[in-house]
């Protein structure tokens, strides 16, 4: 029988610590989840062409198995759609499972995806419309128009301003 503990050694060949694998897992399929809601939201507005924009894998095998998948490059968004009216949609999703974390800046910005912003922005600047798609939990979902009031760098945002800030594509305005 294989051992399946982390060894904690210098050499080559270490197994993947498996709490940090299940971690992974884990954020994969709530990432996936909220992807899931924000694109029915979405539809639910109103936008036509709802896509999710994939993220190509490079997988690592080790002695036959797969011991990790790393994405191949940054992607610019998580869904791509068109508004009423057609304009272009580049929509960011950030899933929060706790109900009383904000919304932060550093949430684009950690962990190289800063990208993100630079995203959201080039998207408004072509006469497009940016979203950033905040879901909570398992069904909460709230969408934001990009560049959102009160937010930047240092900056968040609760749930509540979200909610107050959230706009209905389609009537008013929409910058």
């Amino acid at each position: 029988m294989m051992n399946l503990m982390h060894r904690r050694t210098g050499g080559g060949n270490k197994l993947p610590d498996p709490e940090r694998v299940i971690r992974g897992r884990r954020n994969r399929q709530q990432g996936a989840w909220a992807e899931e809601l924000a694109a029915e939201a979405l539809r639910r507005l109103g936008f036509q062409c709802v896509e999710p924009i994939h993220t190509g894998f490079q997988v690592v095998r080790s002695g036959g198995r797969i011991t990790g998948a790393f994405p191949m490059e940054k992607v610019s968004g998580d869904i791509k759609a068109i508004a009423p009216g057609g304009r272009s949609v580049h929509c960011e999703v950030k899933y929060q499972p706790d109900p009383y974390q904000n919304l932060t800046w550093s949430m684009f910005t950690r962990k190289r995806k800063s990208h993100q912003i630079k995203a959201l922005n080039d998207t408004v600047d072509a006469g497009g419309i940016g979203l950033v798609v905040w879901v909570r939990g398992y069904t909460e979902v709230c969408v934001l128009q990009w560049p959102i009031d009160g937010f930047g760098p240092g900056k968040g945002i609760t749930w509540e301003q979200a909610c107050d800030a959230m706009v209905e594509i389609g009537k008013g305005d929409n910058r």
